[in-house]
């Protein structure tokens, strides 16, 4: 049986096929949004500034603890709020299969 919790420990890794870009606004009064394509499913989604911080700190290497600090930091929200948003955020791009897990031993 596979253990899906997530630690603070833990990596995400993104999957290769997974493309992230930033589309400009036509509209002078909106911003750019961030989407992420994914070719072999033939699917774009667009995501939220949150998850594009969270997104571009994953970088293999990276740590989930180390995400919730860089969120907290940037975001000032407390710890609790950061970490929730980061699991959250993490367990439904891992439930599509866009992110794996490394853990920690």
């Amino acid at each position: 049986m596979e253990d899906n919790q997530l630690f603070l420990e833990d990596i995400p890794v993104i999957d290769e096929n997974v493309i992230i870009q930033q589309v400009d606004s036509h509209d002078k009064n909106s911003s750019s949004e961030t989407v992420l394509i994914f070719p072999q499913r033939g699917e774009i989604k667009v995501i939220n500034e949150t998850a594009r911080l969270i997104w571009q700190i994953m970088d293999g290497k990276t740590s989930i603890g180390e995400i919730v600090r860089q969120l907290q930091q940037d975001y000032l929200i407390t710890e609790n709020q950061a970490e929730k948003d980061v699991m959250i955020f993490l367990n439904i791009l891992i439930e599509k299969k866009i992110v794996r897990i490394i853990k920690k031993k």
